[in-house]
């Protein structure tokens, strides 16, 4: 349960489907803020739900348009926030439409990328997560698939 003063955000993990299987979208970060991959973060605004939260912040970093609504991985952490208190980041899985183009907002990435499941780059791009926790949220991603068996039975 979230402590009164954790300040809550989301880890969203986009996924699509395509003709060589499951691709998972990596973000990279500008310098200023680390220059590291990552999924969409990003925090929840006052008055908004974890889930609205997911969704509005996937679309402000990607401009996707996307197959339904936020899955829960069943997955958060927590950490302390550099202003003081503490975080909790709620991950989440959503579909983007496959034929939609990622639209980046420059002001806090510099590019991306579509990873396949599997491939043999896979274990490269899971080690550019800067953070283990991050690499945990994939990690789930994974799990969710396979258990609803979107096309990675076979995966890592």
């Amino acid at each position: 349960m979230k402590s009164p003063n954790a300040k809550s955000k989301v880890q969203v993990w986009i996924y699509r489907r395509g003709a060589q299987g499951i691709q998972v979208l990596f973000l990279k970060l500008i310098d200023e803020r680390g220059g590291f991959w990552q999924p969409v973060t990003g925090g929840v605004e006052s008055g908004e739900g974890l889930l609205e939260a997911a969704r509005r912040e996937a679309f402000e970093e990607t401009h996707l348009s996307f197959k339904g609504a936020p899955l829960p991985l069943e997955y958060s952490i927590r950490y302390p926030s550099r202003w003081g208190g503490e975080v909790e980041e709620v991950a989440f899985i959503l579909e983007a439409d496959p034929s939609a183009e990622v639209v980046w907002d420059s002001s806090e990435h510099v590019g991306f990328s579509w990873v396949d499941v599997g491939a043999p780059e896979w274990t490269k791009w899971v080690d550019l997560l800067r953070y283990p926790s991050v690499q945990r949220g994939l990690e789930k991603v994974v799990e969710t698939l396979r258990a609803n068996q979107v096309g990675v039975e076979n995966q890592p």
